[in-house]
């Protein structure tokens, strides 16, 4: 008998407008038992999870100077 998760929390930022914020949750369960004396049963039970969200970032990559 196996349980296995993977969890990763991601946010990407770089010098454009947009920054990716990412979520992924992956389960797997595995589980054996016997059926007579020489055979073996597996079941493999696995569920995952993923969300992508893109925002604007805060900075703007030029800026405006009024002159005087």
């Amino acid at each position: 008998m196996s349980l296995q998760m993977y969890y990763d929390n991601t946010t990407i930022t770089d010098h454009s407008l947009f920054g990716d914020h990412q979520n992924i949750l992956d389960l797997d369960f595995q589980h054996g038992f016997h059926v007579g004396d020489s055979q073996q049963l597996y079941g493999d039970w696995a569920t995952g999870r993923s969300t992508t969200r893109t925002t604007p970032v805060s900075r703007f990559p030029c800026s405006l100077i009024r002159s005087r």
